[in-house]
């Protein structure tokens, strides 16, 4: 008995294909986290792109800012309670001046390919913009607020021109 032992002990046969195998197995674990980690960069950077444009649509709406930056997510696929997707946003004041930000919060649940085999379930993805009107905008009267004469239409048109050249700004 003490001779097969110790005949085991020294037999080396096979022990690179047991190697080989661990190794193999430890690979491909981390290959397949590089390829989750890599999607869900890529996946932060395009939900980080379509926050700033919702911002950047909703501080420049005229009308209600919030459906604004709703629709311009959802124009990009991003709707509002489907799929774990969140969209909220509101006006807050900010700086010394207390200028008006709008603010636009965008959660959405993070896909598991590989990185299931060593993770049960991810917190989700969060990203965050803010965008602030252009104040020299912001003076420029409306169209509703002048008389209709022939001066008030050129005018009218004269502010329109220069609005067009109005962007709101992304804060922070």
């Amino acid at each position: 008995m003490r001779a097969v032992m110790r005949g085991a002990l020294h037999d080396r046969r096979g022990a690179t294909a047991i190697f080989t195998a661990l190794m193999m197995t430890t690979m491909l674990g981390f290959v397949g986290l590089g390829v989750d980690a890599g999607l869900w960069l890529q996946l932060r950077a395009a939900t980080q792109g379509i926050a700033d444009t919702a911002a950047t649509a909703a501080a420049m709406s005229d009308g209600d800012a919030r459906a604004e930056a709703l629709a311009m997510a959802a124009a990009h696929g991003l709707i509002d309670g489907e799929n774990g997707v969140t969209v909220t946003g509101g006006w807050r004041k900010a700086g010394k001046r207390g200028d008006a930000v709008f603010d636009v919060i965008i959660t959405r649940p993070t896909p598991l390919l590989f990185a299931r085999a060593f993770i049960s379930q991810t917190s989700g993805l969060q990203v965050s913009a803010s965008a602030a009107p252009d104040p020299a905008c912001a003076d420029k009267p409306d169209k509703g607020e002048k008389d209709k004469g022939e001066k008030a239409e050129k005018a009218d048109k004269r502010d329109d021109a220069e609005k067009t050249d109005c962007v709101a700004q992304l804060v922070g």
